[in-house]
């Protein structure tokens, strides 16, 4: 990630500051609460999902449930190429993401996490 590609991140980015004092927690059920506080997690899932696509380079979908139980109990998670679930082993990263405290972390979390698929790219293809 280039200079100017980190500074309009951290821009965009400073728009969606995550919820004082919550932790949210990606499952099954992607992540699921209020809707009030996954505002920053749909963008944060948006740059996950972004991630994905270009490690797996297949279409990856997000889906934004509305409960049919209590009107708190809303979700946003990541459907795989294949329709499924995301797979387990990229649940850390949705929850690193989605609980970066400010932007600058988050923009920091993202060129981590590009460095490793770039990394794990490369012996893949060595």
């Amino acid at each position: 990630m280039n200079d100017k590609q980190r500074s309009i991140l951290i821009d965009i980015s400073s728009r969606f500051s995550p919820p004082q004092g919550v932790k949210l927690s990606y499952g099954t059920s992607g992540f699921r609460a209020d809707a009030s506080l996954l505002e920053s997690a749909v963008y944060r899932v948006g740059l996950l999902a972004a991630l994905r696509s270009l490690k797996t380079r297949a279409v990856i979908g997000l889906m934004i449930t509305a409960s049919h139980n209590e009107i708190s109990d809303n979700g946003i998670k990541v459907a795989d190429p294949s329709g499924g679930m995301l797979t387990q082993d990229w649940e850390p990263f949705a929850e690193s993401l989605a609980n970066a405290p400010d932007s600058y972390t988050l923009v920091e979390v993202m060129s981590h996490l590009s460095w490793l698929f770039s990394l794990f790219m490369h012996f893949l293809n060595s």
